[in-house]
């Protein structure tokens, strides 16, 4: 009875003190799970400072003519003298298409990191070098019309010019059309330096010019339809003798390349060109002078309704006088009412003051900034993040992709070495980010969250966080309008410390070993390599089957743990291998002590230090034992009972 007592008591000891190592287990493990998704699920704001400096970017801002001071801003968008690309130098026999002197401007504009935009002239203006076509075309018997200052152009209704011309434009489009470092090309053909300025005797009103009346209106919309594309088949031109005669026509038009049309008086040609297409821009070449209320008229103010969200506005300046409070106040309202995104220099004036001209180009074009932003300042190895951002177009026009401006946000992680080493795209289009229909007011916040994958593999340590919009046709990365930016325009907004869970491999030993099992008992005498524990290896006092080892055991390399002992004095060091392929392969963990080769059975060792890694993995492995531990009291409060 006393026996049967003892056994009741040790079961129900035994099962108080399983259960007791159960529950702890569960809580370390259900709090080590808590800390982790904290520390994922709270979020730190970024770190946000503008920078309020003038942003030299793609396809925006300010740009030169061959005598301007070129140090005054940074250009991006290279426009040459018009008058070293006109008809005349390109074409100079029929036929014969020369576009060397195009081709080397482009050479010099990409060698200098910038876009190529050109005009291709017909006429220049008397005083100026007069009409600029080839002297074939001439011969061709073209008249010359206008009188006074406006004498010496081309008849742009005549026939013969417009035949020719759409030639010339034809080889234009095959030769550039969809060229990626072309920023835009002018729709250019008529009037004083093509900017489509009204000629008392050589423009006739049109006030509908989807019906045009006159032989000069047919030859307007025809001028664009070679640019945009378009067909008629009872097109209206004049004969070199006056007479006027019908017509076919069927141009293709550029179908990628940006287009601007030239406003100088008549709008309803800038009405025809945005009726045609709704990607081609617009361009007024006397930004200065005019005022808002020049812009006033139904066609022009219909036309900025709502151009600039899908096409840009250019402007060349005139007229200049940088001293005068109404001129820099005409180029402030029109640039704020129309969206510009680039301005063209003249350097007909007045001194350029730089800080004048920089705080007035300063919001031209597209100005991205981030509103707010939020990130996991922790982060494990093999998890997945989220960040959070907000961005806002502070400028006056979005970024256009039919200028080659193809942008794209990114968040990444960049090393104390200063690489960014691992990076997202967000999914959000760029382009489609608005500035406010109003400068000055608060512009539509643009949220864009991305989620980061940091590898299993990644090295432990604090790792800034940045942001950066990079423009894919060039490979760099565009300015921001945020401060804690590098060389190479990446902006630091933060910093995230990831804890690294990968172990670092080293090699281990696998034991290979033949054993037999002896029906009589076999005592094994420890070699003076083998150096058993006495608790191992009691004397066998009754007939039950033993281990022999009669084979050397030979190592194989495998991954493993290593855990490296302190060294105690007086005594070799000794490496620790945890060997974690010990239960797939059904043999037992194994110590080795490499100075000596020594070799000891240990699977309790590898048990305990897979335990919780075990009941965490293995979600039916708490409920086992604890159905196990409650059998063990039953049985044991029964035999109790019993005694």
């Amino acid at each position: 009875m006393k026996r049967s007592k003892l056994i009741a008591s040790t079961l129900l000891m035994g099962s108080f003190l399983a259960a007791a190592t159960l529950v702890a287990v569960l809580l370390s493990s259900t709090s080590t799970n808590f800390e982790n998704n904290f520390a994922s699920a709270s979020q730190t704001n970024f770190t946000i400072q503008r920078n309020n400096s003038y942003l030299a970017n793609p396809g925006i801002g300010w740009q030169y003519m061959g005598s301007s001071d070129k140090t005054i801003l940074p250009e991006t968008v290279a426009y040459p003298d018009r008058h070293l690309i006109s008809w005349r130098i390109i074409n100079p026999q029929e036929g014969v298409y020369d576009f060397s002197t195009i081709d080397s401007f482009l050479s010099q504009a990409i060698a200098n990191n910038k876009q190529l935009s050109f005009r291709v002239y017909t006429m220049r203006g008397e005083g100026y070098g007069g009409h600029q076509m080839p002297t074939w075309v001439v011969n061709k018997g073209i008249p010359l019309v206008g009188s006074g200052s406006e004498a010496g152009q081309p008849d742009y209704s005549n026939c013969n010019y417009q035949f020719y011309w759409a030639q010339m434009v034809e080889a234009l489009r095959q030769k550039y059309d969809g060229n990626p470092n072309i920023a835009y090309i002018d729709i250019s053909g008529y009037g004083n330096f093509n900017e489509w300025s009204y000629h008392d005797g050589i423009t006739e009103f049109e006030p509908n010019p989807f019906s045009p009346q006159t032989p000069d209106g047919y030859a307007r919309n025809r001028l664009v339809d070679m640019f945009v594309g378009g067909s008629s088949n009872n097109h209206l031109c004049r004969q070199n003798n006056g007479t006027t005669t019908r017509v076919s026509y069927n141009y293709q038009g550029f179908q990628s390349t940006q287009l601007i049309m030239p406003w100088a008086g008549i709008r309803h040609s800038v009405k025809y060109a945005f009726e045609k297409s709704a990607t081609v821009g617009f361009r007024h070449d006397c930004l200065g002078r005019s005022s808002l209320s020049d812009f006033s008229q139904p066609e022009i103010t219909e036309a900025f309704g709502s151009r600039w969200t899908t096409a840009p506005i250019v402007y060349e300046l005139c007229a200049i006088n940088w001293n005068n409070s109404t001129f820099q106040k005409n180029v402030s309202d029109v640039m704020s009412f129309s969206h510009a995104s680039l301005i063209h220099d003249n350097p007909n004036g007045t001194a350029q003051p730089k800080e004048t001209i920089s705080n007035l180009m300063k919001p031209a074009g597209y100005r991205y900034t981030l509103a707010s932003g939020s990130y996991p300042s922790q982060a494990d190895a093999g998890s997945t993040i989220t960040i959070n951002t907000s961005w806002q177009n502070i400028g006056l026009a979005p970024n256009y992709p039919r200028m080659g401006q193809n942008f794209r946000a990114y968040i990444g992680l960049k090393n104390l070495a200063g690489s960014v080493i691992l990076q997202s795209a967000f999914n959000s289009q760029v382009s489609t980010w608005m500035p406010a229909d109003t400068y000055g007011q608060n512009p539509p916040v643009n949220n864009a969250n991305q989620s980061i994958t940091i590898p299993a593999d990644f090295n432990s340590g604090i790792y800034k966080l940045v942001v950066f919009i990079k423009d894919e046709r060039t490979g760099r990365n565009i300015q921001l309008d945020l401060t804690n930016g590098d060389s190479n325009n990446y902006y630091e907004v933060g910093q995230i410390t990831v804890n690294s869970t990968t172990p670092t491999p080293s090699p281990t030993l696998t034991p290979t070993a033949t054993v037999t099992t002896s029906p009589s008992p076999t005592i094994v005498t420890p070699s003076p390599t083998q150096n058993p524990r006495p608790s191992q290896n009691p004397a066998l006092t009754s007939p039950t089957p033993t281990f022999s080892i009669i084979e050397t055991i030979q190592p194989t390399i495998i991954n493993s743990i290593q855990v490296t002992q302190a060294q105690e004095p007086n005594k070799p060091s000794t490496t620790v291998i945890i060997q974690e392929a010990a239960q797939e392969q059904e043999l037992p963990s194994l110590v080795v002590d490499t100075p000596t080769g020594n070799v000891d059975e240990d699977p309790v060792d590898a048990n305990v230090i897979d335990i919780q890694k075990t009941v965490i993995d293995n979600p039916y492995l708490p409920l086992t034992g604890l159905i196990l531990v409650g059998v063990l009291m039953i049985i044991g409060g029964f035999l109790l009972k019993r005694t």
